[in-house]
């Protein structure tokens, strides 16, 4: 592994640690999507929800390095509920201004994103929730997409 892979992989991990670490946090998880995220790859998500009656927001995180070619990131996020009902949205996230450069906060060449997808949610029952993201680009691979994660946090 070379020194710049070492140490994307030691911020990706001190990342998740510090979101575990939060108080409020309910869900948190990030998927490592390798070489290239592919089209065909959908990254799952099972996430437990006790109490139906909170509020919650949903975030979408991504990590990307300076290799990716793109100013703005579509995901296709399908939600299916306990009972087996699914609703599918699309997103668009931008990674970096008009002006190419990244939003995101970061060191070096890797950048993190987080996006509010769902500001204010109740769900509608206790259990598990399932939701999985997918690219939406024209791309068959994305490079310079590192990881993609999930983050629910209650807010009342």
């Amino acid at each position: 592994m070379t020194k710049r892979g070492l140490f994307a992989k030691l911020i990706a991990v001190a990342a998740c640690v510090a979101l575990v670490a939060c108080d409020n946090v309910v869900y948190t998880d990030c998927r490592d999507v390798g070489s290239g995220w592919s089209k065909d790859s959908v990254l799952t998500f099972p996430l437990t929800i006790d109490d139906p009656h909170g509020l919650y927001q949903t975030q979408i995180v991504v990590r990307n390095t300076d290799a990716y070619r793109n100013q703005n990131l579509w995901l296709f996020v399908d939600t299916e509920t306990p009972a087996g009902t699914h609703r599918r949205d699309t997103v668009q996230f931008f990674l970096a201004d008009e002006f190419g450069r990244w939003v995101g906060s970061g060191v070096g060449t890797i950048f993190e994103n987080v996006w509010i997808y769902q500001p204010r949610v109740r769900y509608s029952e206790a259990g598990t929730y399932t939701l999985r993201v997918q690219h939406g680009m024209r791309y068959d691979t994305l490079d310079g997409i590192g990881e993609v994660g999930v983050r629910v946090l209650r807010i009342d």
